[in-house]
Parts: structure tokens; sequence; C-alpha cells
């Protein structure tokens, strides 16, 4: 689901990174991620938040760091995540956020 935001909104995982990362300290707390994630207005559920914060934060330090988020693009994360069908892609709350993304100007 953050993977499917990332690219319709044309940017890639360090612009939605550096969103998130206010100070620019080159890492994010849990709970920044997980708001800066519900702000964005992607459409994942605490749970889904939850286990995708997991498993980006590799060192479990609590922080998110930038070579952590980056990996997401890496095969192992995204396969992990998306072979685990945390959504699937006929996801009724995907294809709503698909539709209201491609509605804005």
């Amino acid at each position: 689901m953050l993977l499917e935001y990332i690219e319709l909104r044309g940017l890639r995982v360090v612009d939605f990174f550096r969103q998130l990362d206010k100070d620019n300290s080159k890492k994010i707390s849990r709970a920044e991620f997980m708001n800066g994630v519900k702000k964005a207005g992607i459409p994942m559920t605490r749970k889904q938040l939850k286990k995708l914060v997991r498993i980006l934060d590799t060192d479990n330090d609590g922080n998110i760091d930038y070579g952590e988020m980056i990996a997401i693009k890496k095969d192992e994360v995204f396969d992990f995540y998306h072979k685990k069908k945390v959504y699937k892609k006929d996801d009724p709350q995907l294809q709503s956020f698909k539709s209201a993304q491609q509605k804005k100007p």
C-alpha cells in the first residue's frame, strides 16, 4: 500500500522519507512514521502499519533510518510484505485510494 501511494504520487521512497524527516536527522521514530502515513491518507490499518514498521526497523532501535526506509524497495522487504498479503490488489481500500488519487487535479 505504501509503495502504491509513493508511485501514484510520482515520488521516490527517499522523497517520502524526507517528507517525514522534519529535522533532517536521517531517522524517524516509529510513531512519526505511522502518523506520517496516516496524514498522507494512505489507507492502512493500524495492524498493517505496525507490521510494516516492524519490517522496516531492522535493528529494532525504535527508529526507521534512511537506510532501512530505502530497503523497502529491495526484494526481501518488498516480497515479505507483499507475499504475506497484508493487502490484496483488489482490496476496496486500495481501490478507493487509487480512485481518489486519480480524481485529484
